[in-house]
């Protein structure tokens, strides 16, 4: 898939975002959600059906 990038404004933790685009005249929904956590981000896995796993490592104290 294509990228198109948006420039959206600065969202609180837990927000959703829904984006209509029409390409070649087709509707189409995007859904987005934002998450802010003090985490790293460890490993992103393969899709299983409408999820994809995501891991993530606790920051201890000496990583900030």
């Amino acid at each position: 898939m294509r990228e198109v990038i948006l420039q959206i404004p600065t969202l609180e933790a837990e927000q959703n975002i829904d984006i209509d685009v029409r390409i070649n005249g087709k509707k189409r929904t995007m859904h987005y959600r934002v998450e802010i956590i003090d985490w790293e981000l460890i490993q992103i896995g393969a899709p299983i059906r409408n999820n994809i796993p995501i891991t993530f490592r606790k920051k201890e104290e000496s990583d900030q």
